[in-house]
């Protein structure tokens, strides 16, 4: 049996940035596949950069999948998977790449260890969205920076998805978020997700107001989503001995 389904495609002739949705066969789920009937897609900056030939690899083409996070149920399993059976509620893992295994599409195969349980209770729309934002802020927080209780966080460019999940791990942790946007605009939203205080850029010095708001030493953790010149510029922000992660 092979099923039929809507992927959007790259195609060489119509250049990186243009999309083409098509109706394409899919096979039945081989060794260790599983076939997901994808309910919702997150979109994030990796897929927009393989999309415009920024990635740090380059799609396959003439034809090329994309995207990263999917929520959704399984429709079959191939042989060997025990993990998941039909009916299950998934989410794509993002540990593949994305013109092989990318998950714009009504129905997509994946390996079963691209897969992951979604949690009771957690709807579709908002498992797609979180994967890759909170596993970042957390690979970044706690796994790289081992953030502890106290510890003052400085999150650049917080309004972005990692961002603001950036601000609720370092608060889980018992930290104190620091956030950096460039207007007043983004000023209370910011307050309202666990920032403890909000450096607008466009008027005030990130450094200086880092040193002021931490007593003078400094973040222990400075979570960079923009790099450039800038990057350098943080390190004066930073605590003695504390880690300066440029993430993105």
């Amino acid at each position: 049996m092979s099923t039929s389904a809507h992927s959007v495609l790259f195609h060489e002739t119509g250049g990186p940035d243009v999309l083409v949705v098509e109706e394409t066969e899919l096979p039945d789920p081989g060794p260790g596949e599983v076939l997901v009937r994808v309910a919702a897609v997150a979109l994030n900056r990796a897929e927009a950069l393989l999309r415009s030939g920024g990635y740090f690899y380059q799609p396959t083409l003439p034809a090329a999948r994309n995207g990263y996070e999917a929520a959704g149920t399984v429709e079959a399993v191939g042989e060997g998977v025990t993990a998941f059976a039909p009916g299950d509620p998934v989410l794509s893992a993002a540990n593949f790449r994305l013109d092989t295994h990318g998950v714009y599409g009504d129905l997509v195969l994946l390996p079963q260890d691209s897969l992951v349980p979604r949690p009771e209770g957690v709807d579709e729309v908002t498992a797609a969205a979180a994967w890759l934002t909170y596993t970042t802020a957390y690979g970044a927080l706690i796994e790289r920076a081992r953030t502890a209780p106290g510890d003052h966080v400085l999150i650049t460019g917080a309004s972005s998805g990692v961002g603001t999940a950036a601000l609720q791990v370092a608060r889980r942790a018992g930290a104190v978020p620091l956030a950096t946007t460039r207007t007043e605009a983004k000023r209370q939203r910011l307050l309202d997700l666990g920032a403890e205080h909000v450096i607008v850029t466009d008027g005030e010095d990130v450094v200086k107001e880092t040193r002021r708001l931490t007593g003078g030493k400094g973040a222990e953790v400075v979570l960079d989503a923009i790099g450039g010149p800038g990057f350098a510029t943080l390190g004066a922000a930073a605590a003695e001995d504390g880690y300066l992660i440029c993430y993105g």
